[in-house]
């Protein structure tokens, strides 16, 4: 599923993800915080700049 962050702060992006398949996409990401917190079995790739306390995402550099 492809999410466009452009637009959301990050409790709307949560949720967005929560309701999302296990395959998540997230566009246009701009110091959303929290991404991921508390899910399990999701993978989640981000571009843009997230904010901090990313959850469980060890590649991200």
């Amino acid at each position: 599923m492809l999410l466009d962050a452009r637009n959301m702060d990050y409790t709307t992006l949560n949720e967005a993800i929560r309701q999302a398949d296990e395959e998540i996409e997230v566009v246009d990401c701009l110091g959303q915080r929290f991404i991921g917190a508390g899910f399990r079995n999701k993978n989640i790739t981000i571009h843009g700049i997230p904010g901090n306390a990313l959850e469980r995402i060890p590649w991200y550099r």
